[in-house]
């Protein structure tokens, strides 16, 4: 989904043909076009339009014949399935569960560190590519030899902080050692703490009873709470920081083990954190539009680091959404039955939280739990990394600034067409309901991208494009004919499930309630089969 925010039209391509080597379009110009016009001749039949309450979505330039390919996006950044990191390349993701890739991420010998010293490696990252082409782009694309050593020795940290967190909880605890305490030693300790300290004068003259108005004063700052419907996004946002700074100066959550799917986006928001450290301004077009519509495909291998600032951020959505649930679930001690229904209590934040509050509360767990262990993950291993390697700097603003885009945003990278397979059979057969996914379509889940170009693909249940990964390159291609200024949609997983659970899962995980003309009529169908009886004075 893309960032509802304003961005500069794209230029006609007579423009971008007309520019000079040493810049841009002027943009000025560019605020009078309406429209995104793109020659389709040159480049992808699509124009980016303005939608009522969904930001902005990919609209047909002309009109679009089945099976075309309207549109082909380059990952920003991705992570592999730790499962298969041997039997995944690192660049095309070319595929072989039977057998590991030839060429490793780094040479047998010591890798390279601070100005091009060598440093030792123990546990070298596993990484591999099916050939010296992929690793050479690969090692290109993080800015030289020096930096693509400075990202495997990230990826070896975090596989070693992991190692180690997991050797120090299946530690035995240490015995304790026997007291030898005498009975006279321990009647000397209960004689010193049941006499008075009269040396202590502050503390023998202070009041024994705490004055009214420092108890009101207490009791009023506990209390001080709020509803989170009530703040606009930016206030929560502020709040979220105060919620950080408290979990990591107090190191809050850190006994939590990592999963793997923590793990895996540790790794994604290294890679691209790397690929941003490792660009340089100079080299990558300002303006993403531009970038976006004029690209060809095989003339670019990777996207800009700088176009993930255009992905919406989804961190306050995603708080909504927690907290939503919360409010929805019953209490624990409830016992729900006919006769006495589950309490439902509203979730209300404090103003000025504490370390107790977030560690204990349900709200703290639910939200800050997970991706708090995964950045004191990434960032203990940033620090132990950049001892001897070139790292940038890291920190949880940066880290999440990846992290909730990356959120309902990436796309997996699974062996075959997985949910396409069965959204190609709903397409071809939707009259009958027949959605069975066809026999052979299982698909194993190797990993996930950020395909930042194609945020602005919105979703519907009934799609008129599907999606199709080759090798690094994702090939959005019609699934039928597409009238001209009709917007393109694709689908945010699979479309198989009944309605219900279709809304409900795009509810959780993309934030959103779809509205499709799919879902539309699916609902309406609901309604006319209920009893006219049960209708009467509900209109």
């Amino acid at each position: 989904m893309a960032d509802p925010q304003d961005l500069l039209p794209l230029p006609s391509v007579q423009a971008l043909k007309s520019q000079s080597a040493k810049g841009l379009v002027d943009f000025d110009q560019q605020q009078t076009d309406p429209d995104i016009n793109i020659d389709p001749a040159r480049c992808f039949p699509v124009r980016i339009r303005s939608v009522a309450g969904r930001g902005r979505g990919y609209f047909a330039a002309r009109d679009i014949a089945k099976g075309e390919t309207v549109f082909m996006a380059v990952p920003l950044a991705y992570t592999i399935n730790e499962d298969w990191v041997k039997n995944i390349c690192w660049w095309c993701f070319t595929y072989n569960p039977r057998k590991t890739h030839p060429v490793g991420a780094v040479d047998n010998r010591a890798p390279i560190g601070l100005a091009g010293h060598p440093q030792k490696s123990s546990v070298p990252y596993k990484g591999v590519f099916c050939s010296t082409e992929c690793k050479q782009k690969a090692v290109l694309a993080h800015g030289g030899q020096i930096r693509w050593h400075s990202y495997v020795a990230l990826l070896s940290a975090i596989d070693g902080e992991v190692r180690a967190f997991k050797g120090r909880q299946n530690r035995p605890a240490p015995k304790q050692r026997p007291d030898y305490t005498t009975k006279q030693q321990l009647s000397n300790r209960v004689h010193c703490l049941a006499a008075p300290d009269t040396s202590l004068s502050t503390f023998a003259d202070a009041p024994t009873v705490l004055d009214d108005n420092i108890c009101a004063a207490a009791v009023v700052s506990w209390d001080i709470d709020f509803d989170p419907d009530d703040l606009s996004d930016e206030q929560l946002r502020d709040w979220i920081s105060r919620v950080w700074d408290i979990i990591i100066a107090r190191k809050l959550f850190r006994q939590h083990i990592p999963d793997s799917s923590q793990r895996e986006l540790a790794r994604l928001i290294a890679n691209a954190m790397c690929l941003e450290d490792a660009t340089t301004t100079d080299a990558v077009p300002q303006n993403w539009q531009v970038l976006v519509l004029s690209l060809e495909g095989a003339e670019c291998d990777f996207a800009p680091p700088s176009t993930l600032s255009h992905v919406r951020n989804n961190e306050v959505d995603y708080l909504r959404s927690k907290l939503r649930k919360l409010h929805s679930e019953p209490l624990d001690y409830d016992v729900p039955s006919p006769q006495t229904p589950a309490t439902i209590v509203p979730i209300r934040l404090p103003h000025q939280p504490t370390a107790d509050q977030i560690e204990q509360s349900q709200w703290g767990t639910a939200v800050f739990k997970a991706v708090t262990s995964a950045y004191m993950l990434l960032a203990q291993a940033w620090r132990c990394t950049a001892k001897t390697h070139t790292l940038g700097k890291l920190t949880h603003e940066r880290f999440r600034a990846v992290y909730y885009r990356e959120m309902a945003n990436s796309f997996g990278i699974w062996e075959n067409a997985g949910d396409d397979v069965a959204l190609l059979q709903y397409v071809s057969d939707s009259a009958t309901e027949q959605h069975a996914q066809p026999k052979g379509a299982e698909s194993e889940w190797l990993g996930f991208l950020i395909y930042s170009t194609a945020v602005y693909f919105n979703h519907s249940c009934a799609p008129n494009v599907r999606k199709i990964r080759k090798q690094r390159t994702m090939h959005f291609i019609s699934c039928r004919d597409i009238a001209q200024d009709e917007e393109l949609f694709i689908t945010y997983g699979s479309v198989i499930e009944p309605g219900t659970e279709r809304r409900n899962r795009l509810q959780e995980h993309f934030f959103f309630e779809c509205t499709c003309d799919r879902c539309l009529a699916e609902a309406s169908q609901c309604l006319d089969l209920v009893p006219n009886d049960s209708k009467v004075g509900k209109e």
